[in-house]
């Protein structure tokens, strides 16, 4: 006698869902992955090319529209890391002060312009950083006084705490670098 098979047992299609279920949770798994990363590495292209905008404005002494130039005074852009953005202000040293005045103008400009504020930034080693017109010179507040320190943001994601990039500010070099990973 020939059997003819008209269907599937209840256990081969049981299989065959398991092993769908498997591919599509690692799916997911890939695509947030993707996602996160895509997040990172915009706010990172934002930040790296913002700091290097602030760069050219300082080193042609590009002032915003409304600030009147005082030949007495030194024009400096600051830089202050908040929580999951950075603020850009101009400030001015008048004469011999040894403090910044931050205040003069209200343009505030923001690096991260992003809907989702799912990434988040750490700040090592100080509170913000001047970037003085003319000179190109870096240097780092802590505690309200500025100096050739160094001063380091780290970027990453909130449902990942591993750094993605780390943004290092050396005032005693002058320099600005992007470090990738750990």
């Amino acid at each position: 006698m020939i059997r003819i098979k008209k269907g599937y047992t209840l256990l081969e299609i049981l299989v065959v869902m398991a092993i769908i279920a498997i591919l599509l949770s690692m799916l997911i798994q890939v695509m947030a992955n993707f996602r996160r990363t895509i997040e990172l590495q915009q706010a990172s292209d934002l930040i790296t090319s913002s700091v290097n905008e602030t760069k050219n404005y300082a080193a042609n002494n590009v002032l915003p529209d409304g600030i009147v130039i005082d030949d007495e005074s030194i024009y400096a852009y600051q830089l202050v890391p908040q929580s999951n953005d950075i603020e850009r202000r101009v400030c001015q040293k008048i004469g011999n002060s040894i403090f910044w005045d931050c205040t003069i103008s209200t343009k505030v400009d923001n690096f991260i312009s992003l809907e989702n504020n799912n990434v988040l930034l750490n700040t090592v080693g100080c509170d913000s950083m001047i970037l003085i017109n003319l000179i190109s010179d870096w240097q780092v507040e802590n505690s309200g006084t500025y100096s050739d320190s160094i001063c380091e943001i780290e970027l990453s994601h909130k449902t990942n705490p591993e750094v993605f990039r780390r943004f290092i500010f050396d005032g005693a070099k002058n320099t600005f670098e992007v470090k990738y990973g750990n």
